[in-house]
């Protein structure tokens, strides 16, 4: 704007000069320059375009600007497009190598389901005998069970005639049979209590004599082996060393007296020494405070640093004037 300003200041004061000037046209299609007007310019129109262009430039910079943009975005595109193409290819491979394993499991499992659709017709066809044939044998069965239940049924109207006689027969005959087995069953009871004591006692006996007889066997028999030993020792052997095996006997007897002693000294020791440890602990028998009196300040009890002292000081006290 500052630009068309100036142009148009120029040409203002150009023709003012040329007003100025005084000179005049030669003819009316004279073409003197200083006879040429100059064109009348458009201010409005002139921004007008000045804008325009501006915009103008500003559009075509964004034109390029979104022309650089669609270019990189067609290598980028271009450049995914050929990892995706890629990427198919790789898909369409595993996808190729999965349908084929697939289409072999259908095969499989095709004539697999043929197979076991052949084994559950042949299942059902047997299972069809088979019910038939179980029909057959529970329709035999049944009528064998009718034919039981009316053998049965005779029984129970036995069992029921035996039942009402029973009835009869112990309301009639029953209490007196029953009090016959009573007391011979009482009479049963006290021969075993009878017949339990008495085989007690006869234990007991048999025991005692038993105690007894091998008492006595071990008596004897130890008499006549030391019989029959003294016999065979006086016999066999001379008289010094019988002399000797006396001597060994009294000496053998003298050792269990004298254990015998030992044994009821050490009894009587260790009462002693009972007593002695007794009055050894009583306050009354303990003379070491009487002969040793300056060692009576360690049963004293001391005083501790934290303890408080009490000290009792006579004080002098007044008599009331």
């Amino acid at each position: 704007m500052s630009h068309i300003s100036i142009s148009s200041t120029h040409h203002a004061g150009r023709s003012m000069k040329l007003s100025t000037s005084g000179t005049t046209a030669c003819s009316s299609l004279c073409l003197h320059p200083w006879n040429k007007k100059e064109p009348v310019v458009d201010l409005s129109a002139e921004i007008e375009k000045t804008q325009r262009i501006s915009i103008l430039h500003a559009r075509i910079e964004a034109r390029k600007k979104s022309l650089e943009q669609y270019t990189k975005l067609k290598q980028d595109l271009k450049s995914n497009n050929e990892a995706l193409k890629q990427e198919i290819i790789s898909r369409e491979d595993t996808t190729h190598v999965g349908v084929r394993k697939l289409l072999e499991k259908y095969e499989r499992y095709t004539s697999a389901s043929k197979v076991l659709e052949r084994n559950h017709s042949n299942q059902v066809e047997a299972a069809r005998k088979d019910l038939q044939t179980k029909a057959e044998m529970f329709a035999n069965n049944i009528s064998e069970l009718a034919n039981e239940a009316e053998y049965l049924d005779g029984k129970v109207q036995s069992y029921l005639y035996d039942l009402q006689v029973l009835r009869t027969y112990k309301d009639k005959e029953y209490p007196v049979k029953a009090m016959c087995i009573a007391k011979l069953t009482n009479n049963v009871g006290n021969l075993s209590t009878e017949h339990r004591m008495q085989l007690e006692e006869l234990k007991r006996i048999i025991n005692g004599e038993r105690g007894k007889m091998e008492g006595h066997h071990v008596t004897k028999t130890q008499e006549i082996v030391g019989s029959a030993a003294r016999n065979a020792f006086d016999s066999c052997t001379s008289r010094s060393l019988q002399q000797l095996s006396r001597k060994n006997q009294v000496l053998m007897y003298e050792i269990v007296q004298n254990k015998q002693d030992i044994e009821e000294l050490k009894i009587v020791v260790q009462q002693l020494q009972y007593e002695v440890d007794a009055l050894a602990n009583m306050r009354e028998t303990n003379v070491r405070k009487f002969v040793f009196p300056e060692l009576n300040i360690m049963d004293k009890a001391t005083c501790q640093p934290d303890e408080e002292i009490y000290l009792d000081i006579p004080k002098l006290q007044l008599l009331p004037i």
